[in-house]
């Protein structure tokens, strides 16, 4: 039988030395890895929006059950996926904080505008169902809708409409936008009623405003035109007339009068 060499033994002490070295410092830190120490103690949430609308009870609810094992094994993919299932959440980070906390940064969507009925558009174009009622600001956002593709224009040609009314003494009520019917447009008097305009579809948002415009400055004409009476819905579809609907009078129908465009208007 052939014996090893002195240097085969040296060898192999050095490999097994290296071994138990390791052994040695792999149990030490499983040792350290169960101590009580990194156990999860708290979370620290910062949030970037309307705090109104996610509230402490609901975070605490969302995360029940998902906030698990210590500063090691915490599953930060699975609390951020939960935490995007808030509709008003637009971004999540978590990180962990030496030995045992973790920190959460929520930032929320910003709304610029009522979206329908049900829905708010956010200032980066993100459409989400919310609640309406809660919205950052004391501002009263915008009442649009149209199709989504649309979504910002409709937006921007709502403010630029409402610099016009504004400079007029009129409040926009709301803006929408149909494919079918065209766009609906609806502004009044601060104590006013509203009066309700229809414009082609096919006519784009500066457009719009341009006509709008023009029809403002004609609308104590067609105000005379039906006797001192405040139309209540101008259908200016038509290329060289606007069809207008006089308010009801005492159990009377809805009366409609065409009144002649001048000058292309």
């Amino acid at each position: 039988m052939r014996r090893w060499s002195e240097r085969t033994y040296i060898v192999l002490s050095d490999i097994f030395g290296v071994l138990f070295i390791f052994l040695l410092l792999a149990a030490g830190l499983f040792w350290l890895y169960l101590r009580p120490i990194f156990l999860l103690s708290s979370i620290d949430v910062n949030v970037i929006g309307n705090k109104d609308v996610i509230t402490a009870p609901m975070l605490a609810q969302n995360l029940q059950g998902k906030v698990v094992g210590n500063y090691f094994t915490v599953d930060i993919a699975q609390i951020m996926e939960s935490l995007k299932e808030f509709p008003w959440v637009k971004e999540v980070s978590v990180s962990r904080k030496w030995p045992n906390r973790l920190n959460i940064t929520i930032t929320l969507h910003k709304p610029i505008a009522v979206w329908g009925t049900q829905e708010l558009l956010a200032e980066d174009g993100t459409i989400f169902v919310a609640n309406q009622a809660v919205v950052e600001g004391v501002e009263k956002l915008p009442d649009i809708y149209g199709p989504r593709s649309d979504r910002m224009e409709i937006y921007k040609t709502y403010r630029e409409a409402e610099k016009v009314c504004s400079s007029k003494g009129f409040e926009v009520v709301s803006l929408k936008r149909s494919d079918f019917s065209g766009w609906t447009f609806v502004f009044k008097r601060p104590e006013g009623k509203p009066i309700r305009i229809i414009f082609k579809g096919s006519e784009d948002g500066k457009a719009l405003v341009a006509r709008l415009t023009r029809m403002l400055e004609e609308l104590p004409k067609i105000t005379e035109h039906l006797g001192g009476v405040q139309p209540t819905e101008i259908d200016a579809r038509y290329d060289k007339a606007i069809a207008v609907a006089k308010p009801k009078q005492d159990n009377e129908e809805v009366a409609q009068e065409v009144v002649e465009k001048k000058d292309g208007r």
